[in-house]
């Protein structure tokens, strides 16, 4: 753990000041890892502390990535600090977005969407949580989003439980991805990776700012679709970044993005706790068959825009999906349509 006395005695020296000079806050943090304020004088900084530098490397880079096209906090230094490592940014006094902020949000999001690349991925890979992300460049969207985002994330979540007739729903919605998204134009564009609501504020001034990126090339619409996962999203926020959030296929690519998160986040806990959702019900869920909604809920699911979704309330989102990918029986195969390949993303799925 990071120890406050010597991480200040390393700091003076770093940044030349007399001894005593900065102080340093440990705010929150885990096992590991650490949070907190550095004090240096009148100025304050964010800290972030680790025992090993990979993750706030990809960070410090994210956020470089970013600078030109939106706000975010400045990396004042990356480094090794009191046996560890640490990331130290701007600090910044934030507050939750509100009104017009929103409506500016989109129009921050819609330039740093202007951004682009040849390829989609990222020159190095990153880390959404404590999940590493695979980013090898690739040519084509719908092979980026199946190959580097949906495989790993079902792998994972096979290893940590998933039913076998979860696994082969979401392979039978991978195998359909190509066929889903052929036609656009999706270029690859730069993204923050994991813009849920609880990664942007405002300043004072109104400013919006996001912080804690896994930045690659990818389609801005994975951005919009994590803003609504978990909290409500104003329709300003759309219209300005030039989106109708009311699109059926915008709707349907929305739930599709939020797969990647779902697999990762929600699902996984409820299959570890056992609270929220039962395996039973998230099964059913999945399965096409609709069996842990009310009527009410599975109309409300076909009509989807987004909305504030938590734990028990994401089967919601996605029902319509996988209705659309497969229909599993309650025994023998699975059953899809000759356009399914299910193979083309069981191969991912079960490698190594």
């Amino acid at each position: 753990m990071l120890d406050p006395r010597r991480a200040e005695q390393e700091l003076d020296a770093l940044w030349s000041h007399p001894a005593g000079h900065c102080r340093v806050h440990a705010a929150g943090g885990g096992a590991t890892g650490v949070t907190g304020r550095v004090e240096a004088g009148d100025r304050r900084y964010f800290l972030k502390w680790l025992p090993d530098g990979d993750a706030l490397d990809a960070e410090a880079d994210g956020l470089r990535h970013l600078a030109p096209a939106i706000r975010v906090p400045a990396v004042v230094h990356r480094g090794p600090l009191a046996g560890g490592q640490a990331l130290i940014l701007e600090w910044l006094d934030t507050r939750p977005l509100g009104g017009r902020q929103w409506e500016t949000l989109g129009a921050h999001l819609r330039r740093l969407h202007d951004t682009t690349a040849e390829r989609f991925g990222h020159h190095r890979d990153n880390w959404i949580g404590a999940n590493r992300q695979d980013n090898t460049p690739t040519d084509h969207w719908a092979d980026f989003f199946v190959e580097r985002r949906l495989a790993p994330q079902l792998r994972q979540a096979r290893d940590r439980g998933l039913p076998p007739r979860a696994v082969q729903a979401v392979e039978a919605v991978m195998a359909r991805v190509p066929n889903w998204l052929a036609g656009l134009d999706i270029r690859p564009a730069l993204v923050h990776g994991d813009l849920w609501q609880g990664n942007l504020a405002a300043l004072a001034d109104g400013t919006p700012v996001i912080y804690d990126p896994a930045v690659h090339y990818g389609h801005g619409e994975t951005d919009l679709a994590m803003l609504g996962l978990f909290g409500a999203v104003p329709d300003a926020l759309y219209h300005a970044y030039g989106q109708d959030p009311h699109d059926r296929d915008f709707q349907h690519r929305t739930r599709l993005y939020n797969l990647y998160h779902l697999l990762k986040e929600p699902l996984n806990t409820a299959l570890r706790t056992q609270r929220g959702l039962k395996c039973t019900a998230v099964v059913s869920c999945l399965d096409g068959q609709g069996g842990a909604l009310s009527k009410r809920q599975g109309a409300a699911a076909v009509h989807f825009r987004p909305r504030p979704a938590g734990l028990t309330g994401w089967p919601t989102l996605i029902v319509p999906l996988f209705r659309q990918a497969t229909s599993l029986p309650s025994k023998g195969r699975l059953d899809c349509e000759p356009a399914c390949k299910p193979e083309y993303a069981r191969r991912y799925s079960e490698a190594p």
